[in-house]
């Protein structure tokens, strides 16, 4: 793979101070609970609003980070997310 290619792809996977937050706040809690929070939970432990929350929690699933499915409080992270919230 050519050089250009190698450090894009790098980026890519690598996540952002914005969105690493949440993500470390979504880990913590379902550690902690053994679900996944709500978006207004995870408002108010990041001190942000509920609309920022909402797209970052879209930033994370585009990405590949998390995922969720049509259930209560479905909210998971991805083994690539998983990887993420403990670097």
């Amino acid at each position: 793979m050519k050089g250009k290619q190698r450090e894009s792809m790098t980026r890519a996977s690598q996540i952002t101070p914005r969105l690493k937050v949440p993500l470390r706040n979504i880990a913590a809690f379902i550690e902690e609970h053994g679900h996944g929070p709500t978006s207004k939970q995870l408002a108010e432990m990041g001190e942000v609003t509920e609309a920022a929350i909402r797209q970052q929690l879209r930033d994370l699933a585009a990405q590949g980070f998390t995922r969720r499915t049509n259930a209560w409080r479905s909210l998971h992270l991805t083994p690539k997310g998983k990887r993420a919230a403990e670097a």
